[in-house]
């Protein structure tokens, strides 16, 4: 009999929650929350799940829930959320009579620019903005929980659901602007990013479910790319121009975030399959 995993998901309206409800019911037995659900969209309100209404019988929590991006995360006047939000989960696993593994989406921003390699776990920590620094904070409240936690810092993601608009996921909004044109904006200088599938990150989850494993983990693909670099992948794919207009850097932005995941490969024997170039180009068929 094939086992699947109980997993309670958190943040299951937005970008990555609805990526993972789509990429993996049918191996796991998805218990979806959200503070922003629709009605009649499935998605329990995560206030059921606070207050003890719902139990939290279930091998994992996939913690998801994040109210902002690291743009977004600038311009809030007031602290977010998620911080509050956070320790009232925390809280209710720590009462549950067999607590699920806690797992925390955080990013690989906390290590801010990476040096001579790639950032690995045991590399000192240095975010360079408040979204980041929300995350590193969040980290430290799950380690300090005693609760059994797995903390993921993941590169950035693509192939996940998005809108033009979202202040989030370049890959998607140059594809866009490639089809239906536009301008795109490049702050400051060139920058080198790893880019991860929503595929490839999702089977890297699964994983830490199925194996219940502990501890903080690096999740990318190995496969940096300068922003100049990605522009003219997009373009290529496309064969159509995207018109770029230059504009002044943010401080909070991490310039080279390159990040190592052979850890976790090592420890799970995952690697992402999914190759940038090659995704590109059938995407855009």
């Amino acid at each position: 009999m094939i086992f699947r995993p109980r997993v309670i998901l958190t943040g299951s309206s937005g970008r990555t929650g609805r990526a993972l409800r789509r990429l993996r019911s049918s191996d796991w037995d998805i218990r979806p929350y959200s503070r922003s659900r629709e009605a009649g969209s499935g998605i329990g309100a995560l206030e059921e799940l606070l207050t003890g209404r719902d139990g939290m019988e279930g091998d994992a929590i996939v913690h998801a829930a994040w109210s902002v991006v690291p743009a977004t995360a600038e311009r809030a006047e007031v602290p977010g959320p998620d911080l509050a939000l956070l320790g009232k989960l925390l809280e209710r696993c720590r009462g549950a009579e067999a607590p699920p593994l806690f797992i925390f989406l955080s990013t690989g921003a906390v290590y801010g620019e990476a040096g001579e390699r790639a950032s690995r776990e045991d590399d000192l920590v240095a975010p360079k903005g408040r979204y980041a620094a929300g995350k590193l904070e969040a980290e430290e409240m799950i380690r300090a929980s005693g609760l059994p936690h797995a903390i993921l810092r993941i590169s950035n993601l693509y192939g996940i659901p998005s809108r033009p608009d979202d202040p989030q996921g370049v890959i998607g909004k140059l594809l866009y602007l490639a089809r239906e044109g536009g301008i795109f904006t490049r702050w400051g200088p060139d920058s080198r990013k790893d880019y991860l599938h929503g595929a490839d990150f999702a089977g890297a989850l699964d994983a830490v479910i199925r194996r219940r494993l502990e501890g903080i983990w690096n999740l990318a693909s190995g496969e940096a790319v300068w922003l100049s670099e990605l522009i003219g992948m997009v373009e290529a794919a496309t064969g159509k121009p995207i018109r770029v207009e230059e504009a002044a850097g943010v401080p909070w932005d991490v310039r080279d975030n390159r990040i190592d995941a052979g850890a976790f490969r090592e420890a799970t024997g995952w690697k992402a399959e999914i190759r940038l170039k090659e995704w590109l180009e059938r995407e855009s068929v």
